[in-house]
């Protein structure tokens, strides 16, 4: 259900190329929150084994918010976040990858991120991140991106500040694109494309990719 209205209601809005708010309920907190539960239930065993320290508090909230899914709690505890890429950027400075831009418009990933003092839960699905962050419960320094429980809204800009993550999208992208695309792959690409160039040219992929090109140059 909540995938539902998150498709319906918030995904037009978020996949546009100048996105300036959203007006949301209850079900986009649910909606993160599930997304969320439902990666850190597949990689809890791993984290526990890997950082033992961080063992009570991946479970006391793997229960919190199972419960608030099933409607019985009213807050899932802690904090939750939504950040929304608006479109290409105007520049990208520094040293990233040439698969940056598709990451950050198209890409889909999750992950548990732990660092010494720190564990959140981390989603990027196309244009946005949704990040739950464990220990500390909340980060300074972050601007319109904190999702609440009742009838709110979600404005740009946006600021999304933590030591390391930039460091740590940098390292997932080079992990996701480490294995270059196999012939049998690139064929199938290409007879789509030559199938409905039309279509393939319009697409958000193509778009991202001209915006490589243009702002990474021979990089891209």
């Amino acid at each position: 259900m909540f995938e539902n209205e998150f498709m319906r209601k918030a995904f037009p809005i978020i996949q546009g190329d100048d996105f300036k708010e959203l007006d949301y309920d209850l079900w986009l907190l649910k909606f993160l929150v599930s997304v969320n539960w439902r990666l850190l239930v597949t990689k809890y065993q791993d984290v526990i084994k890997d950082s033992p320290a961080f063992k009570d508090t991946v479970l006391t909230t793997l229960e919190s918010w199972r419960l608030f899914l099933l409607g019985e709690r009213k807050r899932a505890g802690g904090a939750h976040h939504m950040f929304v890429i608006s479109g290409v950027p105007v520049k990208i400075t520094g040293d990233v990858h040439q698969k940056t831009l598709h990451y950050l418009l198209r890409g889909i990933d999750g992950s548990v991120i732990v660092f010494a003092r720190s564990i959140g839960v981390y989603t990027k699905f196309l244009p946005t991140m949704f990040y739950s962050p464990l220990v500390p419960e909340s980060h300074s320094g972050w601007k319109n991106t904190r999702i609440h429980a009742g009838p709110s809204r979600i404005v740009s800009p946006q600021i999304m500040a933590m030591p390391g993550l930039a460091d740590y999208i940098q390292m997932r992208i080079q992990a996701m694109h480490s294995k270059p695309l196999s012939g049998t792959q690139r064929q199938k690409i290409s007879d789509a494309m030559l199938k409905n160039p039309e279509r393939a040219i319009a697409s958000e992929s193509f778009k991202v990719h001209q915006a490589t090109r243009r702002l990474l140059g021979e990089k891209g």
